[in-house]
């Protein structure tokens, strides 16, 4: 590979862009599946005309029929009953809603008896789980579209990085030389909301296999990236750093399908709606709750975390400096003090790679880093709190914090230059 390949490699962020196409495919397969669960939704609660199986006097009429006659008042009694067991047979049409079959987990138990319970109670229970299906594919689609105009907009941001770069002639070898405190910003909601999207696609079964694809070629590209490109291309968003919130999500994905898999044994075999059952135990006021604290953990992992760390960072400098200011090297066998050490000092510490004397002249290496960024940076509070935020958090060798400062230099050499020539 020529060096100018290289660079271009180095420079733009590829990952990024095609997460953003992969995505693009995962919302496509989404769409396209909501289109045909939306259409087996109104044959099945609307229109299908009930088979072989259909229970006189209904025979050859259509599902939206019956229901008019049942809630028109019309229909006595004594055949109220058999308008349900005719609804119900029709919704045991074999081979007619194959998404839908598929969504709700029917298909692994297709051949399984007439519920226990009576036909009122298993038709109503078998149009519940369908509406619930739906409204969790029909937001999954939403929250993913959201996500998508979230992305594009990254990439634009991106872009307009990378031509400030070249212009600049800024060095990109490490992701952590970037200084853009907005493109940080943008890519932390993105997530957040890509998460939050995921996590509702679990409620559906062809969806959370959808998700899986996803996740596999999203590996697969970071993979090929890190090899052309080098680990140093890609930025934070990395899957060392997704780790644990992949852990938490493959749980997620896990228990949900598995509870789809119970509840539609049950509904199948016994009538029983299990979503019924939990909505008496937990009532609709808790179920809001528990969903709320979902999503506002989710939040504080992927958002508030991060915010509230970044305006505090002070507070972590001030008791980094107390600790090393007066103890020095002796402050390196303080529990407290290691545990709050950026991962430049603390990763090869705890791994015996370096020694106490080594780990104190990196931690000269930080302070000064820290002395340059309060000084360049001290009429923007905010982008002052971020440089040093991932100085703190992020940076790993001293070649990245000579990158990041040679950057914000040749910046300010290039809006200096651009302001002088303004006012000639």
């Amino acid at each position: 590979m020529d060096k100018k390949t290289k660079n271009i490699i180095q420079r733009i962020d590829w990952y990024t862009c095609i997460k953003m196409v992969l995505w693009c495919c995962f919302i496509v397969c989404l769409l396209i599946f909501t289109i045909y669960f939306t259409v087996e939704r109104q044959q099945y609660l609307n229109y299908r005309i009930p088979g072989v199986e259909a229970i006189d006097p209904f025979a050859g009429m259509t599902v939206r029929e019956i229901k008019n006659l049942i809630n028109d008042g019309t229909i006595t009694n004594s055949t109220l009953v058999l308008a349900y067991k005719a609804l119900y047979s029709a919704s045991l049409a074999k081979g007619c809603y194959l998404f839908t079959n598929f969504s709700l987990m029917t298909f692994i138990n297709s051949a399984a008896p007439a519920p226990a319970t009576d036909p009122t109670t298993a038709w109503t229970n078998r149009a519940n789980a369908l509406d619930l299906a739906y409204s969790y594919m029909f937001i999954t689609l939403l929250i993913a579209l959201v996500a998508l105009v979230l992305q594009i907009i990254v990439v634009g941001v991106l872009v307009k990085e990378h031509h400030k770069n070249i212009k600049c002639g800024l060095q990109t070898k490490y992701a952590t030389s970037s200084i853009s405190l907005s493109v940080f910003k943008i890519k932390m909601y993105t997530d957040f909301i890509i998460s939050l999207a995921i996590v509702f696609a679990f409620f559906n079964f062809l969806s959370t296999l959808i998700v899986i694809s996803y996740w596999i070629l999203n590996i697969i590209c970071w993979s090929i990236n890190k090899k052309v490109g080098g680990n140093k291309t890609i930025d934070n968003d990395t899957m060392k750093e997704q780790k644990s919130n992949l852990q938490y999500l493959a749980f997620v994905m896990l228990y949900q399908n598995i509870y789809t898999l119970v509840k539609a044994l049950f509904l199948s075999y016994w009538g029983v709606n299990l979503d019924l059952i939990f909505s008496i135990i937990l009532p609709i006021g808790t179920i809001t709750v528990i969903v709320g604290l979902f999503i506002k953990n989710l939040l504080s992992s992927k958002i508030s975390n991060v915010s509230r760390d970044m305006k505090n960072i002070g507070n972590t400098i001030k008791t980094f400096r107390t600790f090393y200011y007066t103890n020095k090297v002796d402050a390196l066998s303080d529990f407290a003090f290691v545990s709050i050490l950026p991962p430049m000092i603390k990763a090869p510490l705890l791994s015996g790679k370096v020694s106490k004397v080594d780990a104190c002249k990196l931690m000269d290496q930080l302070d000064s880093a820290i002395k340059f960024i309060e000084q360049h940076y001290a009429s923007d509070i905010k982008q002052q709190q971020f440089m040093l935020y991932t100085l703190l958090n992020s940076v790993t060798s001293y070649e990245q914090i000579q990158e990041m400062q040679d950057n914000t230099i040749k910046l300010e050499q290039y809006y200096q230059a651009k302001k002088l020539k303004k006012a000639s």
